[in-house]
Formats: structure tokens, C-alpha cells, sequence
């Protein structure tokens, strides 16, 4: 599942977002729960909207 992501030769970082509660780093591949993936979407945007 994450192979196409591995061959991926960039400094960018990368997320599996899933419905699992468990969240999981391979090779610097990050997956993560859904509910905190938008969680941390939205005070990312809440941040930036009080600039």
C-alpha cells in the first residue's frame, strides 16, 4: 500500500489518512486517524485566520 509513496524521491511529507485509531510511521510515511487528520486541518486553518 505504501510502496508507490516510497518511490516518491522528495522532502515533502507524506500521510495515509485511514479510519484506524492506530496511527503508524514507516520510512517517514505518516498514517493517520481521519477525525485528526480534520481536526488539525481546521486549527491549522483557525492559525492562520488570526494573522
Amino acid at each position: 500500500m505504501i510502496a508507490p509513496l516510497k518511490a516518491v524521491r522528495d522532502h515533502y511529507p507524506k500521510y495515509i489518512v485511514t479510519m484506524d485509531e492506530v496511527p503508524m510511521e514507516e520510512d517517514g510515511i505518516r498514517q493517520i486517524n481521519v477525525s485528526e487528520f480534520l481536526l488539525q486541518s481546521r486549527s491549522t486553518a483557525a492559525n492562520a485566520n488570526t494573522r
